[in-house]
């Protein structure tokens, strides 16, 4: 988008009063010297004052040339001596010296804009010109600026902070300590109060008026891809698509920030930013937020961060994605934790207490559900209001620091709020025993241990062992969530000694990565480890990427196993791991799974290992179906299944689809089999004809004959001839092989 600078253009002699930017001017000002403060600052310009347009000075056409003024107020510009604004006259002569952009300003009293000519006042810089200087407040305040010009881009009292990405020579530009206080503001794009675009930093700042425009419009600042940090915005923003009260839409960080008042637009319309694609941390939102589509109380859409922060808004939508705190968060890493929202909710399809719709659960949130008069959220845990105001509701709200409460009093605040009430502090110990590291795991021998961990993201990362059986039936299940999300994933190492984990209930229908345990992800200390654990009567639903024991795994799976469960998902359904970018090895399922897309006895989609693993699963689903696998990218190596396989299209007793996009080359399939009769599928791979010759279809009698396997080079127990791990064991003519560490 171009810029347009101390231009003019003359109404009378074009006979156009408007512009998409520019200055309109009659042909007595265009010919009149006042009219070009600003001009001199290169020499470049002659006039001949009340007799002719401004001309070059090479042309030799004028007796006088055009040179600014020299600058009344003090100072010299530098950090240690920076000019000094006492005016509202020296203020607005700022934005006619764009030489003085990189200068650094300090403002020494409060000044008032409304004994100025409205036609004097400019925003300071622009998208070309941008101001790279420090601007100061010192805690002062500028009174009743106004700039309405529906027509102008990068509008505000600055209209751009910070240099272009290009011009790395230049300083990054600073406003500080600056108070607004009843501004009118009116532009395009790009429009905000304070900055049109901000590049630089906004710190320690208020503001309070009006602004509106089209697209990039917020109280603020319409576009920040810089730093802003304790921005209090309050009135009203007004525009069409990337609104926000305080950004209109954000690519970078707004930390301890809040706006408080109406905002209105028609898409991507949010109580404090917009579109948010950067991170929002410690912020909040006050008032009403009113538009179409992608209408949230903190963020209309976020394919980014919000961490610690809430919303209290009314929100209208008079379309899709609606919700209380955010309208739609649609990124593949987007990120929304230790959240609430406690403000009415009225919207069309997709609307939620907390979200409309996500790719992802949100980690650790929670929606009032009497305020909202939303009974439902895309995700996120919908409370009562005198649940919402009970410390005991948040736990694992101490982790960030941000956060106290006055106990039955009022909803969390943010500490920089100053509110009554004390700081959310988590408890410890949290577990029975241990300190998480390797030699001394934390210690899991009841439900509530278990239950805890899920709210604990700082222990994510550490080392436990199950030191008993879990029964979660006498839980309250509003108290049981899955351990990590795909951005917040489990990287520790969990070790289920052999134990079991049963009647592990959770329904959200819509989320993504459901399972007890919601990610698991290598570390770089190379962690990100589920083993020795047993899953036994699990009840599951979701919305895409759900198993009994991991929705997503990138890390690695040893000697599992989950029994009698049921689980639904649309997509990447199945009896262990939903989605699989990690390992899985010498483990099983036998459970029920219902699915559209990628369902699988075992796994959903692979796209990595499987190895030495085997599903006695019951699976139906409408697409890409299989009885060990629904879909795979990756290697299938040593397994077999053996459950009832019912599907539409792409369906097979042991993969539904073998497919190729995710890394360019088809799965791999070796030395597998599948039971022809008990799967109800002679075809081994949905979509092939014929099956690859590493996909081996079998009788029930001849899957339960132990040389049926030795034949393909299995390794079992008692033989050496196929090696010494001794992987697996059978009863002849009685059973499926088992793996080497089942006893029964």
């Amino acid at each position: 988008m171009g810029s347009c600078f101390l231009s003019f253009w003359d109404v009378n002699s074009s006979g156009i009063t408007t512009s998409a930017a520019g200055q309109a001017k009659t042909t007595m000002q265009m010919q009149d010297i006042s009219t070009f403060k600003g001009w001199g600052s290169q020499w470049h310009w002659t006039i001949s004052n009340g007799n002719d347009y401004p001309r070059l000075t090479w042309e030799g056409r004028s007796v006088e040339s055009i040179v600014d003024s020299q600058f009344a107020y003090g100072g010299t510009g530098k950090p240690d001596n920076p000019y000094r604004i006492y005016t509202a006259e020296e203020f607005v002569e700022i934005a006619y010296r764009s030489a003085d952009f990189d200068k650094h300003f300090i403002l020494m009293q409060d000044i008032d804009l409304s004994v100025i000519d409205p036609n004097l006042i400019l925003p300071i810089g622009n998208d070309a010109f941008p101001f790279c200087g420090v601007f100061d407040g010192d805690n002062y305040t500028i009174h009743n600026f106004r700039y309405m010009l529906d027509s102008q881009s990068y509008v505000g009292v600055f209209g751009c902070v910070g240099p272009n990405v290009t011009e790395t020579n230049k300083p990054s530009g600073r406003v500080v300590n600056l108070n607004i206080v009843n501004a009118t503001v009116d532009g395009s794009h790009h429009v905000g109060i304070l900055t049109g675009h901000n590049r630089g930093t906004i710190a320690s700042c208020s503001i309070q008026g009006t602004c509106g425009g089209i697209d990039y419009v917020g109280g603020l600042t319409g576009f920040n891809r810089g730093t802003i940090e304790d921005v209090h915005c309050a009135g009203m923003v007004n525009g069409y698509w990337a609104v926000g009260g305080l950004v209109g839409y954000n690519i970078a960080e707004v930390t301890s920030c809040s706006f408080d008042g109406e905002v209105t637009g028609e898409r991507t319309v949010g109580g404090l930013v917009g579109r948010n694609q950067g991170k929002i941390y410690s912020c909040c939102s006050r008032g009403i937020v009113d538009g179409g589509n992608s209408v949230g109380g903190l963020v209309g859409y976020n394919p980014g961060s919000i961490e610690s922060s809430y919303s209290t808004c009314a929100v209208t939508g008079r379309s899709d994605y609606i919700g209380g705190l955010v309208g739609s968060s649609t990124g593949i890493e987007d990120q929304v934790a230790y959240c609430y929202s406690a403000g009415l909710v009225i919207g069309g399809d997709h609307t939620g207490g907390l979200v409309g719709a996500t790719f992802d659960r949100a980690y650790n949130c929670y929606w009032d559900i009497e305020a909202s008069d939303m009974p439902s959220s895309w995700t996120g845990m919908g409370r009562s209001t005198h649940e919402m105001k009970s410390k005991e509701t948040f736990r694992g709200w101490g982790y960030p620091g941000v956060w106290t409460i006055d106990d039955g009093q009022d909803y969390p605040r943010l500490i920089w709020e100053q509110t009554p009430g004390r700081p959310i502090i988590d408890p410890e110990p949290r577990y029975s025993s241990g300190t998480g590291a390797p030699n001394t795991p934390y210690e899991i021998s009841t439900a509530q241990d278990f239950a805890n961990l899920a709210y604990y993201q700082q222990d994510f990362d550490k080392h436990f062992i199950l030191t008993n059986d879990i029964d979660l039936s006498s839980m309250n299940l509003n108290l049981l969530m899955p351990i990590g999300t795909r951005p917040i994933p489990f990287t520790g190492v969990f070790n289920g000694n052999g134990h079991t984990i049963s009647h592990f209930s959770y329904h959200a229908k819509e989320e993504y990565s459901v399972g007890i345990f919601g990610a698991v992800e290598q570390s770089n200390a190379g962690y990100g480890l589920l083993m020795n654990l047993g899953i036994v009567n699990a009840t599951i639903s979701g919305g895409n990427m759900c198993g009994a024991l991991v929705g997503h795994n990138k890390g690695a799976i040893i000697s599992c196993y989950s029994a009698g469960s049921s689980i639904e998902s649309r997509y990447n359904a199945s009896g262990l791991v939903g989605y699989n970018s990690g390992s899985i090895i010498t483990s099983w399922s036998s459970n029920t799974v219902n699915g559209r897309s990628n369902v699988g006895g075992l796994v959903g989609y692979n796209r990595r290992t499987i190895e030495s693993c085997y599903s006695t699963t019951d699976v139906e689903g409408e697409e890409r179906v299989g009885g060990l696998v629904g879909a795979s990218s990756g290697t299938i190596t040593g397994c077999y299944s053996a459950g009832a396989v019912s599907g539409e299209t792409d369906t097979g007793g042991l993969l539904g689809a073998n497919v190729g996009y995710a890394h360019d080359s088809w799965g791999e399939i070796f030395i597998s089999f599948w039971d022809t009769q008990s799967s109800g599928f002679l075809d081994g791979i949905g979509n092939l004809e014929p099956d690859p010759v590493g996909a081996l279809g079998k009788t029930t009698a001849e899957m339960q004959t132990t040389g049926t396997f030795l034949e393909a080079g299995w390794d079992f127990v008692d033989e050496t001839t196929n090696g010494t791990e001794d992987i697996w064991w059978i009863l002849e003519g009685q059973d499926y092989p088992r793996l080497w560490w089942e006893t029964e």
